[in-house]
């Protein structure tokens, strides 16, 4: 629904708790779903499996089970990643997320989804994508792409505890928002 568009990941976490907020269980569960074809689209296989799971036990606790074309679609795909990712790290991934509240779940997938360099560039326009241009460029000819050679990426500086221009970002992910 969102994809390709900066905050997606952060749009979908909004409708969870918006729909959770209102008791619109459908919503609630088609956004939660978002979430987990989001980590599909961006090759996060493990992401996706525990995302998956939550909705799973989500739906079984709302009563909501998927449709037998949904589910047939999902199976198939959900058997691609268990061939790439092997059983035993399927499974893992599968149990974890069985068992994570909504409140972690939001946590994970805002972690998770939006922690890479080429999200904060898809938005942040110059001069933000000139710094990731550069970053990638291999020689380190200022902050950025210095950062980048030292395993340092935007999300680092520009999201979590501890700085005040970090502090939205780190409240959108916060599991107390969303218990």
């Amino acid at each position: 629904m969102f994809e390709g568009r900066c905050g997606s990941a952060q749009a979908h976490i909004k409708s969870v708790r918006q729909f959770k907020t209102l008791g619109n269980r459908w919503r609630t569960v088609y956004a939660a779903e978002g979430l987990a074809r989001l980590a599909i689209n961006r090759g996060q296989a493990e992401t996706a499996v525990r995302l998956f799971a939550w909705v799973d036990a989500l739906r079984q606790t709302m009563n909501l089970p998927r449709g037998p074309v949904e589910q047939a679609d999902l199976e198939r795909e959900l058997a691609a990643i268990r061939e790439t990712i092997g059983e035993e790290v399927y499974a893992a991934a599968y149990a974890e997320g069985r068992a994570i509240t909504t409140a972690q779940a939001i946590a994970f997938a805002g972690a998770q989804l939006e922690n890479h360099d080429d999200f904060c560039a898809s938005c942040h326009t110059d001069p933000e994508s000139e710094f990731v241009n550069r970053a990638h460029g291999g020689t380190a000819v200022d902050l950025a792409s210095f950062h980048t050679g030292e395993g340092v990426h935007c999300i680092d500086c520009h999201s979590g505890e501890g700085v005040n221009g970090r502090s939205h970002a780190t409240s959108i992910y916060s599991p107390a928002m969303y218990d």
